[in-house]
């Protein structure tokens, strides 16, 4: 147990370093912003480029993308469910339902990083980039569907529906099966860029939180649907699959991630399905700073 805490310290203190920093002012929305589109545009990809090409690939990793896809298209049912028990109104269900659908993996890159290296960092990647194809096809129908213009926001404090990440794990595999690597000047710079991903990740995300008041069961039973049911079904899909370790202990956490933030581009900044979003993407990400290590000390 103490070992485990003492491998994420840093983690809690870079995200609440972020929180007082936004509290302090040093940090603004727009400072926030800036932090999660230099991570997705430059270092993220960067880290996936440079892990892919000299990480051990593994038939079991085949598994990851359909677990995945597996896991992603089973979060509607919780979200159903809800609406039906809790009389959901419309713009709750709708943020739930997305929140449960696209996850916020990105923020578990700083609790798989330290335990499991770079096999759990490829999982966690593999695990994404399937999540994000299959919550972008979900989402792309759904708003399309409820918003005239069809324009979305998605995934402020996540890493989904980057254009960057997904090539750089493709341009990694291929390189790793093709048994080439890059020079050794390039592999240290690459390395070098990809290691900032997780302090300004941290400090993005705590400087992104934001609680607005919200009803308190529905954000409950939505976080207990995304967190709770993901880890559940991950743990589920991974038994079934006959995963080992790391994988199952990393698809546990993958499926456990917090809601990404979703904002509909029709909608007003201020309105009822934006404020149930960020209270909903934020309280998961400090619900995830307790429940992560208690479900890691579990596995």
């Amino acid at each position: 147990m103490f070992d485990v805490f003492f491998l994420l310290a840093p983690v809690f203190s870079l995200f609440f370093l972020g929180i007082l920093l936004r509290k302090t002012g040093i940090i603004d929305e727009k400072g926030a912003s800036f932090l999660f589109g230099f991570i997705h545009k430059l270092t993220l990809p960067t880290l996936a480029l440079s892990l892919f090409p000299y990480v051990t690939l593994s038939a079991g990793m085949l598994a990851v993308p359909l677990i995945s896809i597996l896991v992603t298209a089973a979060m509607p049912v919780g979200a159903i469910a809800a609406k039906k028990l809790l009389h959901l109104p419309d713009q709750t269900f709708a943020a739930i339902l997305n929140g449960s659908i696209l996850m916020n993996t990105s923020f578990m890159l700083p609790f798989v990083k330290p335990l499991f290296g770079a096999e759990g960092v490829a999982l966690l990647f593999l695990f994404n980039a399937a999540n994000t194809l299959t919550a972008n096809f979900f989402l792309g129908i759904l708003q399309s569907s409820r918003y005239p213009d069809g324009t979305t926001q998605i995934a402020t404090n996540g890493f989904s529906f980057l254009p960057l990440t997904i090539p750089a794990i493709v341009c990694g595999i291929a390189m790793n099966l093709l048994h080439l690597s890059f020079v050794p000047v390039t592999a240290v710079i690459l390395h070098d860029i990809g290691e900032l991903t997780i302090p300004l990740l941290l400090l993005a995300s705590g400087a992104s939180v934001k609680l607005p008041k919200v009803d308190m069961i529905h954000l409950f039973s939505g976080i207990t649907i995304r967190m709770a049911g993901g880890a559940a079904t991950g743990l589920g899909v991974a038994a079934f699959f006959g995963l080992e370790e790391p994988g199952r202990s990393v698809l546990a956490l993958c499926a456990a991630a917090p809601a990404a933030l979703i904002r509909p581009g029709a909608q007003s900044a201020e309105s009822a399905e934006n404020s149930f979003s960020e209270a909903f993407a934020s309280t998961g990400m400090l619900g995830a700073m307790i429940l992560i290590p208690l479900l890691l000390l579990l596995l």
